[in-house]
């Protein structure tokens, strides 16, 4: 996004936001946010993010309980 808020593939930040700590999962009490991606109040886990030159990759992993997955990547700018 720019900092505007308002979505640019080309060369706007990318942002993850991970809240999956150890408190009970909450109910959202908004709607998703403009350009969210994924949001899921459905498991517990980590966030990885690699960084390699160039480009990026991210995955979500869940703890063994829980099932919700996510992943990708992409190229830096």
């Amino acid at each position: 996004m720019t900092p505007g808020g308002r979505l640019d593939a080309a060369s706007g930040a990318r942002q993850f936001i991970v809240g999956t700590g150890g408190a009970p999962l909450y109910r959202f009490t908004t709607s998703r946010e403009a350009h969210s991606e994924v949001r899921s109040r459905a498991a517990h886990g980590v966030s990885q993010l690699t960084l390699g030159e160039g480009t990026y990759a991210w995955s979500f992993v869940p703890v063994e309980v829980d099932t919700f997955t996510d992943a990708g990547s992409g190229a830096c700018h």
